[in-house]
């Protein structure tokens, strides 16, 4: 089954969103990122940034992990925004 990993602020978050896409479910694995070591070693990572996701300490660390993680130029070019996002709120 193919993984849709879920970025949010906290597990209570994740918690929400799984319950609120139940479709989402049937179709995926969802697994929710405690950190850039749950993506190391996993091939093209695909998911969803969900609520406070960027006041995450570790978020810088997270997004490198999926960049070296990604061949998809779709999902780099997709985390440029994220990046542009965390800029426009000064989250550092």
């Amino acid at each position: 089954m193919v993984h849709n990993y879920i970025i949010c602020g906290n597990y209570h978050e994740f918690k929400e969103y799984r319950d609120k896409n139940p479709d989402r479910l049937a179709q995926y694995a969802m697994k929710y990122v405690n950190g850039p070591n749950t993506l190391r070693g996993v091939s093209d990572p695909h998911g969803v940034f969900v609520g406070t996701w960027y006041e995450r300490k570790d978020i810088r660390d997270i997004i490198v992990q999926i960049m070296a993680e990604s061949k998809d130029t779709t999902t780099i070019n997709s985390l440029q925004k994220v990046v542009s996002i965390l800029k426009e709120k000064k989250i550092d």
